[in-house]
């Protein structure tokens, strides 16, 4: 068993994939052969008993000790897991097939525990290959029926490992739906599975709108922003059943707008903050808005790459801030939600309101990134961070404060 591990580490770490292919192959035999073995042994000690026997709940969860001869299967599974979620991932067809073959016998016979393989089922399910995201969706749902409760402690993580292949697949910049009409987002399967039951999707939309919080140091990455941009056109463009979905995604991004938003406000220009707080009315337009960038919006001198990187962190950050404000106003104009509806809304607790149906006003609006240039382009210089500067400024001074969509549908 010994020199066989030496022999498969040594293949694993190998460039070559052909014989990658090859020892994923013969895995997947060897666990078809062993599950065979293991059925057949089932089958007569329930002769022996007269009577069938009960599900063993050890092995749905991944304590699969007693599978096919003491956890042979289990020990091999379990040592090369990390490889073959690689290998299901990878761009060579052969070696992805034969992977996903292995990991859906891994996750239909319990073999590894169900969290270490439901981030690259999330990744699959995004594939624009319907033959693999069916798969993916098929397996995701043997998981949700098992262990729906575990599941929840992977969302962000699973939803990072999509955007992370998507970056494989896609040819220029990732997006978080399939531009056709009514616009798909790519996380729309897993939204299908986690709605059918209120406590379980509120779940959902609860941990996955964290990815909007930016981190306090405010040093955000290009890989964030985009990240950021792929998930708020996931929530844009989710079929959302209940008013109460849409009025819930609403309020938590206000609550991060309240929080994280006037960190970085405070960071990128405290008398703008200082003037916005003394405020009792809009400031969208006229004279006083341009007094309070007055002085604040600067055409700065050329800077030392490291002062200048500095601001490009920071710009970035408010980047992602401006993303959630115009993400909420997406979804208050798309469903015809008001700032005041919007504000008398309880979190967590049934209405009347909130179980109507969610009506779109129409079917083939996507979320638009028109005001905000720099969610599909880098920010490299220092007139991109003067620019970024004044454009977040100006989408926040609107924020709660532009023209409501009518309440026709309430």
């Amino acid at each position: 068993m010994e020199r066989s591990s030496t022999i498969m580490d040594a293949i694993f770490a190998s460039p070559e994939e052909e014989s990658r292919g090859r020892l994923l192959k013969i895995m997947q035999e060897f666990l078809i052969s062993e599950a065979a073995k293991h059925s057949a042994k089932e089958k007569e000690t329930v002769k022996g008993k007269g009577k069938a026997s009960d599900v063993n709940m050890d092995e749905l969860v991944g304590n699969t000790d007693g599978f096919a001869d003491s956890g042979v299967s289990s020990a091999i599974v379990q040592r090369y897991l990390g490889h073959i979620l690689d290998a299901a991932l990878s761009q060579n067809p052969q070696i992805q097939t034969t992977a996903i073959d292995v990991l859906s016998f891994t996750i239909k016979q319990g073999l590894a525990h169900p969290l270490q393989s439901f981030p690259v089922i999330v990744a699959l399910e995004t594939s624009p290959l319907p033959h693999l995201s069916n798969r993916a969706s098929a397996l995701h749902a043997v998981l949700h029926t098992k262990h729906a409760s575990l599941l929840n402690t992977r969302y962000t993580v699973s939803a990072r490992a999509s955007f992370d292949y998507q970056k494989k697949v896609t040819s220029g910049p990732v997006r978080g739906f399939r531009a056709q009409t009514p616009p798909v987002a790519l996380l729309q399967r897993w939204y299908f599975l986690v709605r059918e039951k209120r406590t379980t999707r509120q779940d959902f939309l609860k941990a996955l709108v964290k990815v909007f919080q930016e981190s306090p140091s405010n040093r955000a990455t290009q890989d964030d922003v985009d990240f950021t941009r792929y998930m708020a056109e996931n929530f844009s463009a989710f079929d959302y059943k209940t008013q109460e979905e849409v009025f819930s995604v609403i309020k938590y991004l206000t609550m991060i707008l309240s929080t994280t938003g006037v960190q970085l406000l405070e960071t990128i220009s405290p008398a703008h903050l200082l003037s916005h707080l003394r405020s009792t009315a809009p400031t969208t337009s006229g004279p006083e808005a341009s007094d309070v960038m007055e002085g604040v919006i600067e055409t700065a001198p050329a800077q030392p790459p490291a002062e200048l990187q500095e601001k490009v962190f920071i710009m970035r950050s408010s980047v992602i801030v401006a993303m959630v404000m115009l993400l909420k106003a997406h979804l208050k104009i798309l469903y015809s939600l008001s700032e005041d509806k919007c504000s008398k809304f309880s979190l967590g607790k049934k209405s009347a309101i909130g179980d109507k149906p969610a009506m779109k006003r129409h079917d083939n609006v996507t979320i638009s990134w028109e005001r905000l240039p720099f969610a599909m382009n880098p920010i490299l210089t220092t007139e991109d961070v003067e620019s970024q500067k004044a454009r977040f400024l100006d989408i926040w001074n609107e924020d709660g404060v532009s023209a409501e969509p009518e309440d026709e549908f309430l």
